[in-house]
């Protein structure tokens, strides 16, 4: 207690001196407009929290369906209600680049690949390490109703099926998240895949490639996923995902 009368004290001393040294010069009056001016900047969206979390680790923030992570979900249902709407979630970093898709993999955790493609690189983590199924999916929608996510999707993988495992990845995504999708994320810090994370160690990897791979998974993902979102761009509707 007396540590805290100190605090206090130390505290109040400051902003006095502080407002001693104010001069009235130093005063800026000024009147807020009653309309918006005509150069005035777009209203921000209420979203603009916006938060990450490791994709290994997304069960421990949400938890699962049987038991949800209910202080994850006070900690966003109440800044819910003082922005008016939730926050969007970044499902991503580092570890979407060493997880597939499962559909046949139910546990509710991010499991380990039994068969994974090794490579003899000092460091090396196969970019088919882990695993997860609809479980995952199940698990962000304890978050409350409202919240968006942005969800990552592995562009270091380069077995032969590739596309089809990014493309049945983002469909699951796609279908299990519906509205509450905010966008796809392909890939994470790619210009480390030649170093610390040695995806591409020994190939002739830079811009020019990672914009190749890149284009090729997105291109394939909006022509397999997304088959009518041009034609909802081009006659002003809602995407052909929404509700």
């Amino acid at each position: 207690m007396q540590c805290r009368k100190h605090s206090l004290c130390a505290i109040a001393w400051l902003l006095t001196s502080f407002c001693g040294l104010v001069d009235a010069a130093d005063v800026i009056a000024f009147t807020v407009p009653s309309s918006i001016l005509p150069n005035a900047s777009q209203i921000m969206d209420p979203r603009f929290a916006g938060f990450g979390i490791e994709f290994s680790n997304t069960f421990s923030f949400t938890g699962t369906t049987a038991s949800p992570n209910t202080f994850s979900y006070n900690l966003i249902a109440n800044l819910a209600k003082l922005a008016g709407v939730p926050p969007c979630f970044r499902i991503g970093g580092n570890t979407q680049d060493n997880a597939i898709y499962q559909e046949n993999f139910t546990s509710s955790f991010i499991g380990r690949n039994p068969d994974p493609t090794t490579r003899d690189v000092t460091g090396y983590v196969p970019f088919d390490n882990d695993i997860y199924g609809p479980e995952l999916f199940k698990a962000l929608e304890t978050f409350p109703v409202g919240t968006q996510f942005i969800f990552g999707l592995n562009l270091a993988y380069q077995n032969s099926d590739y596309i089809t495992k990014i493309t049945a990845a983002a469909s699951a995504a796609l279908s299990a998240l519906n509205s509450n999708l905010y966008s796809f994320e392909i890939g994470n810090e790619p210009d480390l895949y030649a170093s610390t994370a040695p995806y591409r160690i020994g190939q002739n990897w830079g811009g020019p490639s990672y914009v190749s791979e890149w284009v090729d998974r997105a291109s394939a993902i909006q022509s397999q996923v997304f088959p009518c979102c041009w034609l909802c761009l081009e006659i002003g509707s809602q995407p052909c995902w929404a509700p």
